[in-house]
């Protein structure tokens, strides 16, 4: 091994929960959804200005299962989970997304 020529790599580990905790996108969208889990429905608390917006919810698939309209003057919305199947969900609206369990 004497005189061999090693070269290392630096290897960077992103990890994106923690980082997308303190981003600036997710500090000015904040939600909050509760309760999670789930069971008859959710509501999602959201703070969004200017016009309304459409939120999705996606299976663990991708499937889009459901789709709303978010009303910048209401501030919340029940989502009825009673005919989702049992597992995990992603919403998503503008630059925000979060997660949640139905059981």
């Amino acid at each position: 091994m004497d005189g061999d020529d090693y070269s290392y790599t630096k290897i960077l580990i992103y990890n994106s929960i923690n980082s997308s905790a303190t981003s600036p996108v997710q500090q000015q969208n904040p939600s909050k959804l509760y309760p999670n889990p789930a069971r008859q429905s959710v509501t999602l608390e959201y703070d969004i200005q200017g016009q309304m917006q459409e939120m999705q919810i996606v299976d663990i698939n991708g499937r889009v299962v459901a789709n709303y309209l978010l009303n910048p003057s209401q501030k919340q919305v029940k989502i009825n989970t009673s005919n989702y199947k049992k597992g995990f969900y992603i919403y998503r609206y503008g630059n925000t997304s979060g997660k949640f369990v139905v059981e």
